[in-house]
C-alpha cells in the first residue's frame, strides 16, 4: 500500500463507500480474542490515506491541545460498526503527565 497516493483523494473518490447499497466496506469480526479486519482491496487502500497524514500531524496536534488526533472510518464500515484510528504517543503522553505533576 502506498498511504500517501490516497491521501488526498476528492469527495467523489470517497463518496461511492457513503452508499447504503456499497456492499465495499471494512467488516470486523472478533473470534477468539482477536479482532478481524475484512475488506476489498480498494478500501483498505483509501483507508489508509488517512493513516500516513495521523503519522505526521499526531504529535503537533497533542502539543497545541494535549488531546489526541483521529480519523473516523466510518464510510468505509457498516452502519453497525465504528472504526476510529487514533494517534498516541506514549512518550509524549508521559512526559505532559509529569510535567502537570511538577507543576501541580
Amino acid at each position: 500500500m502506498n498511504p500517501r497516493k490516497f491521501s488526498d483523494l476528492d469527495y467523489d473518490d470517497y463518496s461511492r463507500f457513503h452508499y447504503k447499497e456499497n456492499k465495499d466496506k471494512i467488516l470486523m469480526k472478533r473470534d477468539y480474542d482477536t479482532l478481524f479486519l475484512i475488506g476489498s482491496k480498494i478500501v483498505f487502500e483509501y483507508a489508509s490515506g488517512f493513516f500516513e497524514p495521523l503519522s505526521r500531524t499526531g504529535a503537533g496536534s497533542f502539543l497545541r491541545s494535549f488531546g489526541h488526533e483521529h480519523f473516523h472510518l466510518y464510510p468505509f464500515t457498516l452502519d453497525t460498526q465504528g472504526l476510529s484510528v487514533d494517534y498516541y504517543d506514549k512518550v509524549l503522553w508521559n512526559k505532559h503527565l509529569k510535567d502537570n505533576e511538577i507543576k501541580n
